[in-house]
């Protein structure tokens, strides 16, 4: 009974602590953009990535994989499909902000983020010389997901979770150039701009909370991105139709939410169709 003024004490400061801190969470991670560098009618391509991205905190990560695939049904148009998914794992220190002679650290907090995302697009593409080793392409399209965010604190010995689940809608057009020398290498340079809604939300946080993680009004406004970057394919010889792929991709947002906004990807391609 003698600590009890204590503990609560320690229960109230790291309570005060958290609303006084600023500590975002990421709403959105880039992943692998889907960059078909299509020059004829008739070229397709089924393609598996892995990607990793950038972290802004220790003991964590954030990775996943990554399926497209494309084909152009015209010698100018094409569709294109990708989905992705990711898992991520933050950790941070919760400190405090009061004059009062604290320790540095008073707790930590690990997050854990589960991320899916499928997405439909269109678009055309013109060659720019006669060789078409030279293209300019425009897609645009849409896409759903579902994330979930798992938030573990421990605060003065006192173990509480915390959770937050919504749904995304993205709507997006991508321009892009690609070089395309040979059958067996092309790069391309590209940029994405979208517009994400969050859409379902569902939280045991309450308002004092969502605050200073910058989840607050999710629902009440969109987020604008734009992600650019390039993608190259290379192949070999005898090894008709396969493709190693590498991209990176930077991502940024002038809206008050926070992303996650690097990620460089490897993968396998193989294309199919009139790839010649």
């Amino acid at each position: 009974m003698q600590n009890l003024p204590l503990k609560i004490f320690c229960n109230l400061l790291g309570v005060l602590c958290l609303m006084s801190c600023r500590t975002p969470r990421y709403v959105y991670t880039t992943t692998t953009v889907n960059v078909p560098a299509f020059n004829k009618k008739g070229q397709g391509f089924a393609q598996a990535s892995y990607g990793s991205s950038k972290l802004n905190t220790t003991n964590g990560h954030a990775r996943g994989g990554d399926f497209l695939g494309a084909y152009s049904f015209h010698k100018n148009f094409g569709v294109q499909g990708r989905y992705s998914f990711r898992n991520e794992k933050d950790q941070f220190l919760l400190k405090s902000d009061f004059i009062v002679p604290v320790p540095d650290s008073i707790g930590t907090s690990t997050v854990f983020y589960k991320r899916h995302e499928f997405e439909l697009g269109t678009g055309g593409f013109l060659p720019l010389n006669r060789s078409k080793s030279i293209v300019m392409h425009l897609w645009g399209g849409m896409g759903t997901g579902r994330s979930v965010m798992n938030e573990q604190n421990e605060v003065a010995g006192i173990n509480y979770q915390r959770n937050l689940r919504y749904n995304t809608f993205r709507l997006y057009w991508q321009p892009h150039i690609s070089f395309v020398p040979s059958p067996y290498f092309n790069i391309s340079y590209f940029f994405k701009f979208s517009r994400i809604y969050f859409k379902n939300i569902s939280t045991d946080l309450n308002e004092a909370e969502l605050m200073p993680r910058m989840l607050n009004d999710l629902s009440a406004k969109s987020l604008p991105i734009t992600e650019g970057g390039y993608s190259l394919n290379f192949g070999f010889r005898g090894m008709e139709g396969f493709r190693i792929q590498q991209q990176l991709t930077i991502a940024g947002s002038h809206g008050d939410r926070s992303l996650r906004g690097l990620n460089l990807s490897l993968g396998l391609q193989y294309n199919f169709g009139n790839i010649h």
